[in-house]
């Protein structure tokens, strides 16, 4: 046994580096690179469908207006020939 406090905590300490300091200097720094370039891919995928569902959505809304404009345009012919 250590009999001094102060020798006891700096093994501590030690020990505690060792334990969780080390193995994360030494592949801390190649995880957390992987980790954020699949998190950032992750999130462009989610962006890009996301995007594209509005892209399709607008693609709707463009054609129900013409279509409805091509609608009031035939009542208006219709209208001229009749009247």
């Amino acid at each position: 046994m250590i009999r001094s406090r102060r020798a006891a905590i700096g093994a501590a300490l030690l020990g505690a580096l060792l334990v969780a300091g080390v193995p994360t200097l030494a592949y801390g720094e190649g995880d957390t690179a992987r980790e954020a370039k699949a998190y950032s891919a992750m999130s462009t995928s989610e962006e890009v469908e996301a995007q594209k569902a509005k892209d399709e959505d607008g693609k709707k809304d463009e054609k129900k207006k013409a279509d409805e404009k091509k609608a009031d345009q035939r009542k208006s012919a219709d209208n001229k020939k009749s009247g």
